[in-house]
């Protein structure tokens, strides 16, 4: 009787298990530490030398250690010198002060000792005067014009000063700036870029309204005047010192070619001071001003 395809299957499965089997003991024995020799080209990776854990031998001895190196490293790290100083004196005190002691608990069970500081003075640090910034005095402002000597104003019949009133000091037109020098004037136009008015206390101020650019034509006795636009106030105060700056544009209209025109500042001040006249500058017109 001939097998079976299923048992052929399983004849050659335990065949080829066998075979495994017996390969597999092949190689334990060939692959055992009593058969495993060392190489040809295996290399020793243990040291021949012996270990050596004692403490290395010091080279030189420190003697002695100046304490001034504290000093040149603070100043290396950017103290000055006065600080670097200061802090040498410090770390020199407490280097001289005592070192309280610590003593150890008792095996025993007895309480432990308490220490006993004593306390250092620490020394303290003398603040620097620090520098103080001085206020600069006020520049002058400078002018194009050459500066000329204020027109003297016709003294006229006195004005009666208010009632109560203390305020006996005439106002001061003290600098004048205007945009064009002195000399031929091609236009019928003066600018006053800036104009000072100072009233000294006692004081009873100055009316915005009261501030004046003025021309005269010398050969015709024509003259125009402009309210100049500006403020001021009291210094500390009412009846302090009054100080204000006012600008404006003063138009020319009556006047001829070669025509000399005279131009200043005037004011008045609140009590009824009147009209304080100011620096005056001389011009040539170079056309008609109508």
């Amino acid at each position: 009787m001939k097998p079976g395809p299923g048992r052929r299957w399983l004849v050659g499965a335990v065949a080829l298990f066998l075979s495994l089997f017996v390969l597999w003991i092949l190689a334990v024995f060939q692959l055992s530490p009593a058969s495993a020799g060392a190489g040809a080209l295996q290399l020793r990776l243990r040291s021949n030398l012996a270990a050596d854990y004692t403490a290395a031998p010091m080279m030189r001895m420190l003697r002695t250690l100046r304490l001034t190196v504290m000093e040149d490293v603070m100043r290396d790290m950017g103290m000055t010198d006065e600080e670097a100083s200061a802090e040498m004196r410090a770390m020199a005190a407490l280097l001289e002060s005592p070192v309280p002691t610590a003593t150890a608990r008792s095996l025993m069970g007895e309480a432990p000792f308490t220490p006993t500081l004593t306390k250092t003075p620490v020394p303290t640090d003398t603040p620097e005067p620090s520098v103080t910034s001085t206020r600069r005095p006020p520049m002058p402002t400078e002018t194009v014009k050459p500066t000329k000597k204020p027109k003297t104003a016709t003294p006229g019949p006195p004005t009666a000063t208010p009632s109560g009133s203390v305020d006996t000091t005439d106002p001061e037109i003290c600098c004048t700036d205007v945009d064009r020098p002195e000399g031929p004037l091609p236009v019928c136009e003066i600018d006053f870029l800036e104009v000072q008015i100072l009233d000294p206390a006692f004081s009873e101020g100055v009316s915005d309204s009261e501030v004046y650019g003025k021309y005269e034509v010398t050969s015709t006795g024509e003259t125009g005047v402009v309210h100049l636009s500006g403020s001021g106030d009291f210094v500390s105060g009412f009846g302090s010192d009054w100080v204000g700056t006012f600008s404006g544009t003063l138009e020319i209209e009556d006047g001829e070619i070669d025509d000399i025109v005279e131009v200043f500042a005037k004011v008045k001040d609140e009590a009824g001071h009147g009209y304080i006249e100011g620096e005056v500058f001389t011009y040539t017109l170079e056309q008609d001003c109508n």
